[in-house]
């Protein structure tokens, strides 16, 4: 674990299910399934494809071979995690991956107001505009 400074406190009170109640906001959700996919399983990887080439409207020749790749599935149970749309399924993702590798996660949070940050690198704020480029780092847990 490499922090540094006051987010030290934050992050691991926040990870133990802290100040945050364990509610996970639609930007943390977002964060979550879009920076932390090595904690994805196998099936979750091919769902989220999946999902986003079935609204493509692709040919069947283009489906067949990204199926060959392992990028498209049409398995029922890949199918039945996608049942709630893609909205649902990065919902259960990123909430899986919370509850079960909270500690590992690396999350990059505001120093003054605790909310993460919209991309690993940003130095800046997307709640409270707080600007962190020139400050100590806080390079994640």
């Amino acid at each position: 674990m490499i922090v540094k400074d006051h987010c030290h406190l934050y992050c691991k009170h926040f990870l133990k299910g802290g100040c945050m109640n364990e509610v996970l906001y639609p930007e943390l959700i977002n964060y979550i399934y879009a920076f932390c996919g090595d904690f994805k399983t196998l099936d979750e990887k091919i769902a989220g494809r999946t999902i986003l080439y079935m609204q493509m409207n692709l040919n069947q020749k283009l489906v067949a071979s990204l199926k060959n790749r392992g990028w498209y599935s049409d398995e029922r149970h890949i199918i039945d995690m996608l049942a709630g749309g893609r909205h649902a399924f990065v919902v259960s993702v990123a909430t899986r991956i919370y509850y079960e590798h909270r500690e590992q996660l690396k999350l990059n949070v505001c120093p003054r107001c605790f909310k993460i940050a919209k991309t690993p690198l940003a130095k800046q704020c997307q709640f409270c505009f707080y600007s962190w480029h020139d400050k100590v780092e806080c390079l994640s847990i």
